[in-house]
């Protein structure tokens, strides 16, 4: 019985002490597990605040605790049938779904996003240029029927948004619509691995899908073909963020492209918000591809997620990746600079938040009208003193003295493009890639009144 006793007694112990001795005091310590950083201790003045965030503290930060969760989760489900996981639901037919929320509505901040769709729409009409939105459904709205039981999970309002975006005249990939079509067809989304994206064969569809809209506006693109491919699975042990074994087999799609990333330079320089600072310039090495439009894509992580913006970027000839939420909002930018010849708007329904599209700018937005617009006559300016300066070896910077307050308006056209330009220090300027200027001999300048009228035109010629 002694002996009994004493081995109780070192088993209690050593659970005690075990934990405690392996605590975690890193700094900034990131936890898979919760997709986070666990709690730190901050420096409270009344007790009640430290007593809390030492609670916080201790239970996020002691030993073995994410072994102790999965161990918890694993005997729920296998004793139970009980799944629990900070990001994660169980619902009907073995299905997983990421932590559910509220339901959405098209609210004024839902028709502050379309009206500025419309912006970015009529500004890259006035510029030659075609603008499309790519919608990627969440999981839940398109397997309703799989929901956990008492979810009472609605998506109307992207109907409602849909019916917004056809009223300001958009061309828009309605990957919801579709993806409620072929679902009973194929598997759009893994039943536990990632389930908050498209699965590769989803990316794959979504993708074409997409293709199948922007061909009829450049009939050069065609639809990717799976035979084109190298389709196969891939065995996913645990799920993501977290050590729970889910053992799931799920679609693999991998493929070879002749596109080049060239973009390493470049994304050190651009206005990118430095939250969101993706990017990727691909220019292919196929001479059969360089009929295909030049795309500039705004992704979230549908796309960047999985190497998925693939499937997009080998109908380009060349393909600008940006990423996506409050850059898209400086859409004028990244178009002066990149000129590109179609712009997609890749959007995500678990996305529309303040967070990822502040409503304050959304609401604010105010673009230059595009040179086709402004009315006429103009006359030849005096004179014009003109800068051209290297900001890095990739971008030249275009400097014109002009009075910005009798001129609010400046453009700048060589080799066919028409550019926007921006007051800097009380001079127009423009940041521009050097191999725009390639080739070119002389820069045409129109600068125009508050009323959009042009009254100066003035011409340099390239040294």
């Amino acid at each position: 019985m002694k002996k009994a006793r004493w081995f109780f007694l070192v088993l209690i112990l050593m659970i005690l002490l075990i934990p405690a001795g392996l605590f975690q005091r890193a700094k900034n310590y990131y936890s898979d597990i919760d997709n986070r950083n666990l709690a730190e201790l901050s420096s409270p003045t009344d007790f009640d605040t430290l007593t809390k965030e030492l609670k916080t503290y201790t239970n996020e930060r002691i030993g073995l605790r994410n072994e102790m969760i999965y161990t918890y989760n694993l005997l729920n489900m296998k004793l139970f049938g009980v799944f629990s996981h900070p990001d994660y639901e169980l619902g009907k037919n073995g299905e997983f779904f990421p932590d559910i929320i509220e339901n959405q509505y098209y609210d004024a901040y839902r028709q502050t996003f379309v009206t500025a769709l419309d912006k970015m729409n009529k500004y890259c009409e006035a510029r030659g240029i075609k603008f499309y939105l790519l919608f990627d459904p969440n999981k839940i709205s398109i397997y309703p029927e799989n929901m956990p039981e008492g979810v009472n999970y609605t998506s109307q309002w992207v109907e409602d948004f849909f019916h917004g975006c056809d009223e300001i005249g958009l061309t828009y990939i309605n990957n919801y619509e579709y993806f409620k079509e072929i679902k009973d067809e194929v598997k759009l989304y893994n039943s536990k691995e990632d389930v908050t994206h498209w699965n590769d064969m989803g990316a794959f569809l979504g993708c074409n899908h997409a293709l199948r809209v922007i061909q009829k506006d450049f009939p050069a693109v065609e639809e990717n073909r799976l035979e084109d491919m190298e389709v196969g699975t891939e065995l996913i042990h645990t799920l993501q963020n977290s050590n729970y074994v889910i053992d799931e087999t799920v679609p693999k799609i991998e493929m070879e492209t002749t596109w080049v990333n060239q973009g390493e330079a470049e994304g050190a320089v651009l206005q990118k918000d430095s939250t969101f600072a993706n990017f990727a310039h691909f220019v292919t090495t196929n001479e059969a591809d360089k009929v295909k439009p030049k795309i500039m894509a705004f992704e979230g992580s549908y796309m960047y997620g999985g190497n998925h913006h693939a499937f997009l970027i080998r109908q380009s000839s060349e393909y600008i990746t940006i990423h996506n939420y409050r850059n898209v909002l400086n859409l004028p930018y990244y178009v002066n600079v990149f000129q590109p010849d179609l712009v997609i708007f890749d959007v995500a329904e678990f996305v529309f938040a303040e967070y990822f599209f502040p409503s304050s700018i959304m609401g604010n937005m105010i673009y230059m009208p595009g040179l086709s617009e402004l009315n006429y006559p103009q006359e030849a300016l005096d004179a014009l003193q003109v800068e051209i300066t290297e900001f890095t070896p990739e971008y030249k910077r275009i400097y014109a003295d002009v009075n910005t307050t009798e001129y609010p308006y400046a453009y700048v056209e060589f080799n066919g493009k028409v550019y926007d330009m921006e007051i800097l220090d009380n001079r127009y300027h423009l940041i521009t890639l050097s191999a725009n200027l390639s080739g070119a001999d002389r820069l045409k300048f129109y600068f125009a009144d508050e009323n959009a009228k042009i009254i100066k035109t003035a011409e340099y010629i390239l040294p």
